[in-house]
C-alpha cells in the first residue's frame, strides 16, 4: 500500500468520520460536556424523548465498507468501519456513546483510526428540525481495544474522564426528514497537524443505508493536503 496515498485518500477525520476524529494537537478531557448543513426540511421534532436520538444512533451503529465504492473507482480505498454503542451505564435517552473504528480491508487487525463519540440532542432549528452534536475523543493504548466493537464490555474498563476530547472537531447534524441527517464540522476550528495540514473539516450523511463521510485536511492557506478530492466516502450497511 502506498501510504502516501492512503494518506490523501482516506485519511479523513470521520464523521460521522461519520464519522471521524481530528488528527493534531489540542483536546479538553471528557469531565466537563458542554458547518452543518441547514437544508430546509420537514417539521421533524419527535413525539418522545430520545426518539431521534436513537433513531440517529441506530443508523450509526453497526458495520459499514466501502467496497462497491472502491470497485467503481480506484482512487478509493476498500475501507471497514465499525461503529457500536457502549457504556450504558453512563448513557441517557439524551446522551449516547459510540465506539468506532476504522481499518484497511487488507489489515483489519490494525485500525488506523479509534475514536469514541458522544452524541446528544441539541435542540431544534427555527424551521422545527432535530439537531444533534457528535463530540469526537481520544484514549490511550487504542489499538488494545483493536476489535472491541464485537465486544463492547471491554470499555468498561475505561471511564469518560479518561478521554481527550478534539476540541472543535465536533460535527453537527440535522434531521432533514424522519431517517436522514446530514451535517459537519463548524468553521476552521477543527486542528490538524497530518501532512501539514492546519485544521480539518468534516461533513457527513447518514441513513438507513449507511454514511456519506468527507473528510480534508487544509494548510494555513486553504489547500488541501490530505483526504479525499473528488467526494465523500460512500460506506454501505453490511450484514452482521
Amino acid at each position: 500500500m502506498n501510504m502516501k496515498h492512503l494518506a490523501r485518500a482516506v485519511l479523513f477525520v470521520p464523521v460521522f468520520t461519520l464519522l471521524a476524529g481530528c488528527n493534531g494537537s489540542g483536546g479538553t478531557h471528557a469531565g466537563g460536556h458542554d458547518g452543518a448543513s441547514q437544508n430546509v426540511g420537514v417539521l421533524s421534532k419527535s413525539p418522545c424523548v430520545g426518539c431521534d436520538l436513537a433513531e440517529l444512533v441506530g443508523h450509526m451503529s453497526g458495520a459499514f465498507a466501502s467496497t462497491a465504492q472502491s470497485e467503481r473507482d480506484t482512487e478509493y480505498f476498500d475501507i471497514r468501519l465499525h461503529m457500536t454503542p457502549i457504556w450504558p451505564q453512563h448513557s441517557t435517552p439524551t446522551a449516547k456513546w459510540l465506539y468506532v473504528e476504522q481499518a484497511m480491508a487488507t489489515a483489519l487487525d490494525k485500525p488506523y483510526r479509534q475514536r469514541i463519540y458522544r452524541v446528544t440532542e441539541a435542540g431544534l432549528t427555527p424551521q422545527g428540525q432535530a439537531t444533534f452534536i457528535s463530540e469526537v475523543y481520544e484514549f490511550e493504548n487504542p489499538l488494545g481495544f483493536a476489535g472491541a466493537y464485537a465486544s463492547p464490555k471491554a470499555f468498561d474498563n475505561l471511564t469518560p474522564a479518561q478521554l481527550t476530547r478534539r476540541d472543535g472537531c465536533e460535527v453537527l447534524l440535522t434531521r432533514l426528514m424522519p431517517g436522514v441527517y446530514e451535517g459537519g464540522t463548524q468553521g476552521n476550528n477543527c486542528q490538524s497537524s497530518l501532512r501539514g495540514a492546519s485544521y480539518a473539516s468534516s461533513k457527513a450523511h447518514i441513513d438507513s443505508t449507511g454514511l456519506l463521510t468527507w473528510d480534508q485536511g487544509f494548510d494555513k492557506e486553504g489547500k488541501q493536503v490530505w483526504g479525499a478530492v473528488k467526494g465523500g466516502y460512500e460506506f454501505k450497511r453490511q450484514p452482521q
